[in-house]
């Protein structure tokens, strides 16, 4: 378990983060067919997970575009760590937090949800998971 250095910064980061049950947190992208999730790891680091609907045609196919899905997952969590600074700009009185996204760190999988020899079209779950660097910085 990592340890937690600065406990405010932390709590002040939970509640924005916070998409519990009966929350709408910033990473509820409203979209049917993907989702964000931003999980608190301590102070310094989150994590991130998406998870995206995908339709492909053949295996060669789903080679040929899984730098297009990694690509627009990137985009998806870039756009709620956005949602995420804007919240927490107005909820601490101007301090605004920073993202570094560590695309070393990405791990993706594909996980089919539809296949049928008899249709070309196959439809799967794309998942990609990767941590992000917080940092705050006074406004």
């Amino acid at each position: 378990m990592a340890t937690v250095s600065d406990k405010d910064l932390f709590s002040r980061i939970a509640k924005v983060v916070n998409s519990t049950y009966g929350t709408t947190g910033p990473g509820a992208s409203h979209k049917s067919s993907e989702k964000v999730n931003l999980l608190i790891r301590d102070d310094e680091n989150m994590e991130a997970k998406y998870i995206g609907t995908v339709t492909f045609t053949s295996e060669k196919n789903l080679d040929q575009l899984m730098r297009k899905f990694r690509n627009e997952a990137f985009s998806s969590i870039e756009g709620a760590l956005k949602r995420v600074s804007k919240e927490y700009e107005t909820a601490n009185d101007g301090k605004s937090l920073t993202f570094e996204i560590k695309t070393d760190s990405a791990t993706e999988n594909v996980e089919y949800v539809h296949y049928n020899i008899y249709n070309t079209t196959r439809r799967a779950f794309f998942k990609l998971q990767c941590l992000i660097k917080v940092n705050e910085k006074d406004g």
